[in-house]
């Protein structure tokens, strides 16, 4: 069987033929990108991507025990944009992802690190971090303002947690926040408080220290601090000579930085005679014109040496190191007052040493 031509015979026919085609195609092109250049794009707006959020850390399992002052970093990245800030919260406890609904009080920052004092009121616990980061397309806030995002994200102006006359609500956070946001959890264990005895102010780089004789009367200076912050301690407590007995030390307020250790003069002159007995002294707190009385203290030993022991609390109860003066072979005897007469040894004529050896010799 003969299939017919698939064009006529006539070339004239055939070029004709060959053109409208040809035109046909061309007129079909040129309205597809005619339609294509005149869509506007307002008709076909893009929808927003909302940004990511990371932390620095990558851990492949629990991050190990750390102190309570942290520097923490992040970032975030957005796909169709830039990162207009950040919604920053932290809660004392561990958690895996943000709550839902998320309750949390959210702070709003531009920086991207800062140095965390976490609250450390035991000796340990968990503290969770959350950083949501927050694109171009919401106007951003002043740093630091709190920020709620139940029931909808508004600002908590008042900061009482509650969505009511005053606050803000924030109707463009939702689109342009992180939905997942960062999240690490970190465990903390408090760090020991450390405490100092008060340079001297004639030369910094040593300590006060007691003379080597005092009567009844001796002032003491010290300061604490805490890794955690000093924010984080307690109280204060000291003790003389025997520190294995628990009553042996007297609490005292975070105030009293400078003791003053008196002994009546009733009190020792009634004492039993001889060296080393044993006498309470009362312990005054604060400058001499407005010092006052915060306790006693047993276990002085009159016409004997003594020694002196200061220790700083912190929140979560822990106790730092004990320090001691005198140090060393240093000696502090306290001196049974026998006379009426009291000498100020402050005489620094060329002859002060004679006139010192004249008052203790005779």
């Amino acid at each position: 069987m003969r299939c017919p031509p698939l064009l006529f015979q006539d070339s004239a026919t055939n070029n004709l033929l060959v053109k409208r085609v040809a035109a046909y195609i061309v007129a079909g092109v040129v309205l597809l990108l005619w339609a294509s250049c005149n869509e506007k794009i307002a008709d076909n707006p893009a929808v927003n991507k909302t940004p990511r959020t990371f932390l620095w850390l990558y851990p492949d399992s629990t991050i190990s025990v750390g102190v309570s002052r942290q520097h923490l970093q992040w970032w975030g990245e957005d796909p169709d944009g830039f990162v207009r800030g950040y919604l920053f919260a932290f809660t004392p406890s561990r958690a895996a992802h943000t709550p839902s609904p998320d309750t949390l009080r959210y702070t709003w920052v531009t920086k991207t690190d800062t140095l965390m004092h976490f609250p450390l009121d035991t000796l340990f616990r968990y503290f969770t971090v959350f950083v949501r980061s927050v694109d171009n397309s919401f106007a951003g806030l002043d740093s630091h303002r709190s920020v709620r995002l139940t029931p909808n994200p508004y600002l908590d102006i008042n900061e009482n947690g509650i969505y009511d006359a005053g606050d803000q609500l924030l109707s463009g956070l939702q689109g342009a926040m992180d939905p997942i946001g960062a999240v690490q959890a970190f465990p903390i264990r408090n760090t020991p408080p450390h405490i100092a005895f008060l340079p001297n102010p004639n030369d910094p780089s040593i300590g006060l220290r007691q003379p080597d004789y005092t009567f009844t009367v001796a002032a003491f200076g010290f300061k604490g601090t805490d890794e955690d912050g000093d924010n984080t301690l307690a109280s204060y407590r000291i003790a003389l000579n025997d520190t294995s007995n628990a009553a042996n030390w007297l609490t005292i307020p975070l105030r009293d930085t400078v003791v003053t250790l008196v002994v009546a003069r009733d009190s020792s002159n009634f004492a039993p005679p001889g060296s080393g007995v044993l006498i309470t002294a009362d312990v005054f707190g604060g400058s001499f014109l407005g010092r006052h009385r915060i306790g006693r203290l047993p276990g002085l030993r009159l016409d004997a040496p003594n020694v002196f022991y200061v220790q700083s609390k912190d929140v979560a109860g822990e106790y730092s190191p004990t320090i001691r003066m005198p140090s060393g072979t240093q000696q502090w005897v306290v001196k049974r007052p026998r006379g009426k007469l009291l000498l100020v040894s402050d005489y620094t004529g060329n002859d002060a040493d004679s006139a010192r050896a004249r008052y203790i010799n005779g």
